[in-house]
């Protein structure tokens, strides 16, 4: 199992809770299963970033609602105030939607998020010019890939979940899958395909901040960057206990914001 649940458990709730009211804030999630980066739906175990808010909450004596929405809700939430954060956000996700960043604040990165292209270990290294598909789930258009298929003749297939994605591939419907890499190994291992697909790094790839966004409630973020500076084995431990597999492949391309 990638989570130990005992490890876990203890580094959320290490922190010693005070008898005071606490201050309750929502925070405005996708609503599907993109583990184990996270899973808002599930009902116990959350994945690492429910992980990391939660301790950082029990630190600071205050409580997080977590409310599962569509991606084309998000920031509308946001701005009527129904959620007071939204995660993950970046504002590079923003970038044609300028006058949507006026007033928001993003934390530091939770995490950097790799997005390569995931090919089966057989076709590594075929080249972009014998590419003709890559299926990808629905809410995460794949930038650099959708500039290629401007260039030249390639389906791009949007699946309603990473696994359809994923499975594509290894049922040859899809040269390629452009997919987070921790949640790619993750959902290899749980369907029993674990090592079968391989991140070509020939291939588009992107790396990006996972980060908490807010408009009203920018003291709060401060906060939690300094928890995030502060705590920065304890992050690293849950990393390692979800097995997000950031460091190696972020540091190797430093194109993360």
């Amino acid at each position: 199992m990638w989570i130990k649940t005992l490890a876990v458990c203890f580094l959320i709730f290490s922190a010693a809770a005070t008898t005071s009211a606490k201050e309750h804030y929502r925070i405005g999630t996708q609503d599907f299963d993109y583990s184990p980066q996270y899973n808002f739906t599930g009902r116990k175990d959350k994945g690492y970033a429910w992980a990391v808010f939660e301790t950082f909450a029990e630190q600071n004596n205050i409580s997080f609602e977590y409310v599962p929405l569509p991606l084309k809700r998000l920031q509308s939430e946001l701005r009527k105030g129904t959620v007071d954060f939204v995660y993950p956000d970046n504002a590079r996700w923003h970038e044609n939607e300028e006058h949507h960043l006026h007033g928001m604040k993003f934390s530091r990165a939770l995490t950097m998020a790799v997005y390569g292209t995931m090919v089966h270990h057989q076709r590594q290294d075929i080249g972009l010019s014998n590419f003709r598909s890559v299926a990808f789930p629905q809410g995460f258009v794949p930038t650099k890939w959708h500039k290629l298929h401007q260039q030249q003749k390639l389906q791009l297939i949007e699946t309603s979940t990473a696994e359809i994605a994923i499975k594509m591939v290894l049922r040859g419907r899809a040269d390629g899958a452009d997919i987070e890499y921790s949640v790619t190994q993750y959902i290899l291992d749980k369907i029993g395909h674990a090592g079968e697909l391989q991140m070509d790094e020939a291939l588009p790839l992107t790396i990006v901040g996972f980060r908490l966004s807010s408009i009203k409630h920018k003291e709060l973020l401060e906060k939690f960057d300094l928890f995030l500076q502060e705590n920065k084995e304890l992050v690293n431990d849950l990393k390692a206990a979800y097995g997000l597999q950031e460091s190696v492949l972020a540091d190797r391309h430093h194109q993360g914001s």
